[in-house]
């Protein structure tokens, strides 16, 4: 198995923060783009488990909640009785920001039958903001 010089890791990643596709990462690199996953998705959990160390006990005085709406394949009003509703139609990311830190306090995705955070550090907690989460301040919206 061929593994990637610290190098081309930071090459690839560079890439993709500065917003180029993950194909177009693939041909400006050479690096394959299943790796380009893999390594984005490795990428993305070591930052979690750093923020996770590092960010505890944010005092917000003023947070702002919002909800940002997209979709998955087709447009909820596009879905026919033959597809799977599960899998296309209507998104909703839930936000809370810090305004004064600009910390993502909470976020969490629904839609098309799925109910999944985008922080596991939050698993659970959807519909319960008393409920514990070791430290750190968690914001719902109503959707309205």
């Amino acid at each position: 198995m061929n593994a990637l010089s610290a190098d081309k890791k930071v090459h690839v990643i560079s890439a993709l923060v500065e917003g180029n596709s993950i194909r177009s990462t693939e041909r400006m690199t050479g690096v394959h783009r299943d790796t380009i996953m893999r390594l984005a998705l490795s990428f993305g959990e070591d930052c979690s488990r750093l923020l996770d160390r590092l960010i505890r006990k944010v005092r917000a005085s003023r947070v702002e909640v919002d909800e940002i709406w997209t979709f998955v394949f087709k447009k909820q009003a596009r879905i026919t009785s033959e597809d799977n509703e599960a899998e296309m139609g209507d998104q909703y990311v839930f936000v809370a920001i810090d305004s004064n830190t600009n910390y993502l306090t909470f976020g969490r995705q629904a839609g098309c039958g799925l109910s999944i955070p985008l922080d596991r550090r939050f698993e659970g907690q959807a519909g319960s903001s008393s409920a514990a989460n070791h430290g750190r301040l968690s914001a719902l919206s109503d959707g309205g």
